[in-house]
């Protein structure tokens, strides 16, 4: 899959598969969806990553036809506890809820995952490109409140280890780790 006609760099001189970081920062400033690789191994995974507070229609709609999965949104916990948005650590077959700060998270091999969530202003049901987008931009807004989302919804956002890539190298950590250091909202869209 080529992002190049969703970020117009058709005429750059081909397609970089691994960038510089400064290259990297500079694409997520301007909103760019990038793919997040594991490494250079042969059995390296990727997802499309971009910034929440730059996610468009255009953009989300492009996750949706190209990433065909769901669109899963990593950010840090306090965001998540300031929203409401319950928490759950995945353990076998069984989820536990995580919500109460004083309790431990027992699993730091995979993401956890949150309760999914719908702008409450959404136009339709939610499932929209531009409702999801509404959603996420909602999210990355420093002003919105519990009351401004429901759920469940179509949104499904991860809760990002604290430590970053350094405590749990993961799509969800770097996905925060990059939209923090490109200045932006600490919060990102993967699929």
């Amino acid at each position: 899959m080529n992002t190049d006609s969703l970020n117009n760099n058709c005429g750059t001189g081909g397609i970089k598969y691994f960038y510089a970081v400064d290259d990297v920062i500079e694409d997520i400033k301007e909103g760019r969806v990038l793919i997040i690789a594991d490494d250079k191994s042969n059995d390296n995974e990727g997802v499309l990553f971009q910034a929440a507070e730059k996610v468009t229609s255009h953009s989300m709609n492009f996750f949706m036809t190209h990433g065909k999965g769901l669109i899963y949104m990593p950010a840090e916990h306090q965001r998540l506890e300031e929203l409401k948005i319950p928490a759950f650590t995945i353990s076998g077959q069984h989820a536990k809820n995580i919500s109460d700060v004083s309790m431990p998270i027992k699993n730091t091999s995979g993401p956890t995952l949150a309760m999914s969530i719908d702008s409450a202003k959404r136009k339709g049901s939610g499932a929209s490109a531009s409702d999801r987008a509404l959603t996420v931009k909602a999210f990355a807004d420093k002003d919105s409140k519990p009351q401004d989302f429901i759920m469940p919804g179509h949104v499904f956002p991860l809760k990002y280890h604290e430590g970053g890539v350094l405590a749990r190298a993961g799509h969800t950590e770097a996905a925060v780790d990059l939209a923090r250091i490109a200045g932006l909202f600490a919060a990102g869209i993967i699929c």
